[in-house]
């Protein structure tokens, strides 16, 4: 069911960083992945989504517009700690996402109430980012930049969930298509900064199977299936599951780019 749909954007959500890290390995740059990484996505719901235009409402055209602006932001930030710090560690950063979707839930929809339990979790969540962090900075001597614009990511995470909730009513694939639209809108100028990727990069098979990856899978389809488990569970409901995401990319990322996590960051992954 819902839960269903929520745990496989987590996996795909997890499987991002390593995708992302593996084309670093290329010579793309931050700008240049997420760019064409919307802009396939973009191309992949043209031939699926509704072609309209117009939301039908100034209201909701703001809202998708804020909804792309956002999502784009928060994959950049991901994008930009992952050239900072290891994948596996801003994965587990990332993941506070329910955390801060709770305390912006607090602000944001005055109604509701926090279960003790749920209470709880987002405490052990704190601290386990707390751990990850001292892991870092003490044990591996890592700068922290990659891990405070992780932390901005997961924001942003709790910040287009909430978003997401004011346009639940409009069809899903409309919703995608134009907020990817927005968000590549935003993101130009800076995309146009950045030193361009070799278009030689760009016709290698491992380069043009991650971005399909990241396009479609988990860019087009984790839009439409995050959507449609928000729409079920609430947002409260579906963000919860974002904890799982970090165990498929510390176990990928320790497999496949030797990353090093000391028993310190592990206990704080867990919690």
């Amino acid at each position: 069911g819902a839960h269903a749909l929520a745990f496989l954007v987590a996996v795909l959500f997890g499987l991002t960083f390593i995708s992302t890290k593996w084309l670093y390995g290329f010579g793309m740059g931050p700008f240049a992945v997420l760019m064409w990484r919307s802009l396939l996505a973009y191309g992949f719901l043209l031939l699926i989504a509704p072609k309209n235009l117009w939301s039908g409402n100034l209201r909701d055209e703001l809202r998708i517009a804020a909804l792309g602006i956002v999502s784009s932001t928060l994959y950049l930030g991901q994008n930009l700690a992952i050239a900072w710090a290891p994948a596996s560690s801003v994965s587990v950063v990332a993941s506070t996402a329910p955390l801060m979707t709770a305390l912006l839930a607090l602000v944001w929809l005055r109604a509701f109430r926090m279960h003790w339990k749920s209470g709880l979790g987002l405490c052990s969540a704190a601290t386990g980012l707390c751990l990850v962090l001292f892991d870092s900075a003490a044990m591996q001597d890592l700068p922290l930049t990659g891990y405070w614009l992780a932390l901005g990511a997961a924001l942003g995470w709790g910040l287009y969930s909430m978003i997401l909730r004011t346009v639940a009513d409009r069809p899903i694939l409309f919703v995608a298509r134009k907020a990817t639209g927005y968000g590549m809108i935003a993101l130009l100028p800076f995309f146009l900064l950045e030193e361009p990727t070799e278009v030689s990069v760009l016709l290698e098979p491992v380069v043009i199977a991650n971005l399909l990856f990241l396009a479609v899978g988990a860019t087009a389809l984790s839009f439409m299936l995050w959507h449609k488990a928000v729409r079920v569970l609430g947002t409260q409901g579906a963000s919860p599951w974002l904890y799982a995401s970090p165990l498929v990319t510390v176990t990928v990322g320790l497999a496949f780019f030797n990353e090093e996590m000391s028993f310190v960051g592990l206990m704080g992954a867990a919690m």
